[in-house]
């Protein structure tokens, strides 16, 4: 009888770490910070007063993983504005909703442990704009349709399978060391000098419809 009720003990004990852990990694992961205060942001209205851009408000304490807002004041938000979100080294994840269709110059220059990049509709990355992002491993390319000079260098980008490219700007993926994969669709036209330089063993392929670029004999982006 002893044994069984130091066994059934045991198990009752075991349930309960169990339970008490499980409660523990719930309380560490804050499910309010995916959808970021407002207050943390300032908004600045285009020429036509029908858009917002964002920028974080100076002194905010952003949380690690950060939803952007749609709409402020009843318009839609549109647009990080440019050094939005520069040198904020807490940033890990966020996520752009599909109101957003553009990223200003050094948007998010310096945000060295930003990994991951959500975003719908975004079509414009501008200049710098990811520069020097060491950690930043995930960006939906999906709908991006420019990239700017010098916008992904020095990030750790592995794949890139564009879909809608126009433009590929200067540098763009400069000292991407850890890129692996680089597909170029039919839409590309432009590729700017050093696009993927010092990247390391990339295998690139190319759309077999693209009029300007093809794949030589030694696995290069070359004219045709």
């Amino acid at each position: 009888m002893k044994l069984k009720f130091i066994s059934l003990f045991a198990v009752l004990l075991v349930g309960a770490f169990a339970l008490s852990s499980c409660n523990i990694g719930i309380a560490q992961k804050d499910y309010s910070k995916t959808v970021t205060d407002i207050s943390l942001f300032e908004f600045v209205s285009d020429a036509s007063g029908e858009t917002y851009g964002l920028k974080v408000r100076e002194g905010a304490d952003l949380p690690e993983t950060v939803r952007l807002p749609e709409t402020y004041e009843g318009k839609p938000v549109v647009s990080v504005l440019s050094e939005g979100f520069m040198n904020f080294s807490s940033l890990k994840e966020i996520t752009l909703p599909a109101s957003f269709t553009s990223i200003g110059s050094a948007a998010f220059n310096g945000c060295t442990s930003l990994s991951t990049v959500r975003s719908e509709k975004v079509s414009l990355v501008s200049a710098n704009a990811f520069f020097g992002c060491v950690s930043l491993r995930y960006f939906d390319f999906d709908s991006v349709k420019e990239i700017g000079d010098y916008a992904f260098s020095e990030t750790a980008v592995y794949e890139l399978e564009f879909k809608a490219v126009e433009k590929i700007g200067v540098r763009a993926f400069y000292k991407c060391d850890k890129l692996h994969n680089v597909y170029i669709p039919e839409t590309t036209v432009y590729i700017g000098e050093d696009a993927f330089s010092k990247t390391g063993n990339v295998l690139f392929d190319v759309s077999s419809s693209n009029p300007v670029y093809q794949k030589d004999a030694n696995g290069k982006i070359v004219e045709k």
